[in-house]
């Protein structure tokens, strides 16, 4: 869970045996700081598997009862072990989601952030500003936080 309370994350089920959604993370967007800007949703196979060996799994975006993405994950058959699902934004004061169906390797941020900011663009981010709150923490020891 999120310190906010605004993301929710059901529990790890590794059998496939639970009937509906095996896992869910649940968003409630309303309840994130206005600070928040961008949220990008990354799922991650467990223990080192790969999408490649995953024959049944899917991704659903849903907004209360209706289906908004999916991605069928087991028909992609990559040897990547994360998908970078899709990045929700905040455009003019409302939520907008960009699809970004993007794989990689990684299970932590810091293996999956190449992959995130090469998708932010798509989301209105201006890269120059990722460089300059890096280098503002490097000259002056302070977080800089976008």
């Amino acid at each position: 869970m999120s310190q906010c309370g605004s993301i929710v994350h059901s529990g790890d089920q590794r059998d496939g045996t639970s009937s509906g959604f095996d896992e869910v993370i649940a968003i409630d967007l309303k309840r994130l700081s206005n600070d928040v800007c961008y949220l990008a949703v990354l799922i991650s196979c467990f223990k080192g598997v790969r999408f490649k060996g995953v024959e049944t799994a899917s991704v659903n975006i849903m907004q209360n009862d209706n289906r908004i993405l999916e991605i069928q994950l087991g028909a992609i058959r990559t040897n990547d072990n994360t998908v970078l699902a899709c990045i929700l934004y905040r455009d003019r004061g409302s939520w907008s989601i960009y699809n970004a169906t993007a794989f990689g390797p990684g299970k932590v941020f810091t293996e999956c952030e190449e992959m995130i900011q090469n998708n932010l663009v798509h989301c209105g981010l201006d890269m120059a500003l990722i460089q300059e709150s890096k280098a503002w923490s490097k000259t002056h020891g302070k977080k800089f936080i976008l």
